[in-house]
C-alpha cells in the first residue's frame, strides 16, 4: 500500500485545491440560472394545476378592443425571422460604429435565435398540445399522434422574445435600465399570447424559460470557443443573414 502513498496524498491535495478554488464567474452564472430555472419550474407545476384555465376565463372575460389593439403592436416582438432581423442591425450598426459590444450583442442574438427555433420547434412536435381556443381543458397532449397539427407548448413568441431579451440583458448587463425593459417586453408578448387565447399561461412560462436557458447557453458556449480561438490567434467574424424564407448565419475568419 505505501506505493500508492504519493498517487493519495496527491489526489488529496487535487481535491482539496479544487475545493478550496472560488466558483468562476460562469459557475456563478450558471448557479443562479439553475435557481431561476427551478422556481419556474415549481410555478409552472402550480398554474398547470390549478391556474391555465382559470387565467384563460379571466383573460377573455375581460378584453376589450383596446387590449387587442395594445396586443395587435406587442405580437410581433415574438416572431423569430421579425427579431433575427433586428439582430443583423444591431451587429451592422456596431461595425460602421466601431462598437463591440453592439457587435456582439448582434452575434449572441443571432446564434441564440436560430438555435431557440430549432429547440422550440422540437419541443412543439414532441408534446403537440392543444392550444386554449382548441380545447376546453388544458391537458390535452397529443404527443407524436398530433400530426404537426397543436403548436401549443411552448410558446415560441415567448421563447423568441425571451432569447432576445436574454441576449441583450447579458451584454448590457452593467447598464441600469437595459435589463428591465428587455424582460418586461418580452413579458408583455408573452401575455399578448394569453390575450389573444393562442396559449396557456404555462405555455408561457416554459417558452420563457426555454428563451432564458437558450440565450444564457449560447453566450456559454461562445465565450468557450472565442478563448479557445484566441489561444490559437484565429478571428472568426459572424453576421446574421436573411434570404427568402431562410435565416442563418455567415462564417468568416483569418489566421
Amino acid at each position: 500500500m505505501e506505493k500508492f502513498g504519493p498517487f493519495v496524498q496527491k489526489s488529496k491535495g487535487f481535491v482539496k485545491a479544487a475545493l478550496e478554488t472560488p466558483p468562476t464567474r460562469e459557475l456563478k452564472i450558471l448557479g443562479r440560472s439553475a435557481l431561476v430555472i427551478s422556481g419556474v419550474s415549481a410555478a409552472g407545476a402550480a398554474t398547470y394545476a390549478f391556474g391555465d384555465e382559470p387565467l384563460r376565463d379571466f383573460t377573455l372575460a375581460n378584453r376589450s378592443d383596446f387590449t387587442s389593439k395594445v396586443s395587435g403592436y406587442i405580437e410581433p416582438l415574438g416572431r423569430s425571422s421579425r427579431m433575427i432581423v433586428a439582430a443583423g442591425g444591431f451587429y451592422a450598426t456596431g461595425l460602421a460604429l466601431r462598437n463591440p459590444k453592439l457587435q456582439r450583442a448582434g452575434i449572441l442574438t443571432a446564434s441564440s435565435l436560430l438555435i431557440n427555433d430549432f429547440v422550440t420547434g422540437k419541443l412543439k412536435d414532441e408534446f403537440q398540445r392543444r392550444r386554449p381556443d382548441a380545447a376546453d381543458d388544458n391537458h390535452y397532449f397529443e404527443g407524436g399522434e398530433g400530426g404537426r397539427k397543436h403548436q401549443s407548448f411552448p410558446s415560441s413568441h415567448t421563447s423568441t422574445a425571451f432569447t432576445f431579451a436574454t441576449s441583450i440583458a447579458t451584454v448590457y448587463k452593467d447598464h441600469k435600465w437595459i435589463p428591465p425593459v428587455a424582460y418586461g417586453m418580452a413579458t408583455l408578448v408573452g401575455l399578448s399570447r394569453i390575450h389573444d387565447n393562442q396559449h396557456w399561461a404555462t405555455d408561457v412560462m416554459a417558452g420563457a424559460a426555454v428563451g432564458f436557458i437558450t440565450a444564457k447557453t449560447t453566450n456559454l458556449i461562445l465565450k468557450q470557443t472565442e478563448k479557445q480561438l484566441a489561444k490559437r490567434k484565429v478571428n472568426i467574424y459572424l453576421a446574421p443573414r436573411v434570404s427568402t424564407g431562410l435565416l442563418g448565419l455567415s462564417v468568416g475568419g483569418t489566421l
